[in-house]
């Protein structure tokens, strides 16, 4: 049986917006593919990013998690607001 607190509330929410954009991104690059995507790239210029950039970015969800265990629902709908602008301006600007 699923217990849903408001841990759990916030973390999922993060987890559906975050997982859903992923997803709407990979569909608009299908449908608009980007050329500047299409270049190779060396190795360093492959791993470098994700020391650099996104091991810290994914630590980000979890300290809001963490030492925020509870979310407002004033949070959650400017998440979700601003998750769909942001999806709406990732699809325009490339079509």
């Amino acid at each position: 049986m699923w217990y849903f607190d408001n841990y759990s509330l916030g973390a999922y929410t993060y987890l559906s917006l975050h997982g859903s954009y992923g997803f709407f991104w990979l569909l608009k690059d299908f449908v608009f593919p980007d050329p500047a995507f299409c270049r190779l790239v060396t190795a360093q210029s492959f791993v470098m990013p994700w020391f650099v950039a996104l091991f810290p970015y994914m630590m980000i969800p979890y300290r809001m998690i963490k030492d925020q265990p509870f979310v407002s629902n004033e949070r959650m709908f400017v998440a979700i607001m601003v998750y769909l602008f942001g999806v709406i301006l990732m699809v325009l600007t490339d079509a």
